[in-house]
């Protein structure tokens, strides 16, 4: 395909070819490169169930401190109450990884 376009310098007019071809549509297309993975070991959620399980666990943070009567168990209650969160969040995955595995293996054997 020819486009024909007059430059302002010049006025001649500047002929560029362009490849038509859906391959090379395809190459150029910039967003196809910048998806990211849906699923990974350590999230295998959807993107939208691991948001909310961040959400969750920055409210129920919020609801341990404000339980607190001592400042002191508040500042503990912030920092520890994450902590055991992401201690609980990774055996969740350990064990939903164990059962995806066992599963695959089944399925596996059954072929």
């Amino acid at each position: 395909m020819r486009i024909e376009e007059i430059d302002s310098k010049e006025n001649h007019p500047v002929i560029n070819e362009r490849p038509t071809d859906i391959k090379t549509m395809k190459e150029i297309n910039p967003n196809e490169n910048k998806q990211m993975p849906s699923h990974s070991y350590w999230f295998p959620l959807s993107v939208g169930c691991n948001r909310l399980l961040c959400v969750l666990c920055i409210i129920l943070t919020v609801i341990v401190a404000a339980g607190q009567e001592r400042e002191d168990d508040v500042v503990t209650a912030i920092f520890v109450t994450p902590i055991v969160e992401f201690i609980l969040y990774l055996a969740a995955i350990w064990v939903y990884q164990g059962f995806k595995e066992s599963s695959k293996v089944s399925n596996d054997n059954e072929k």
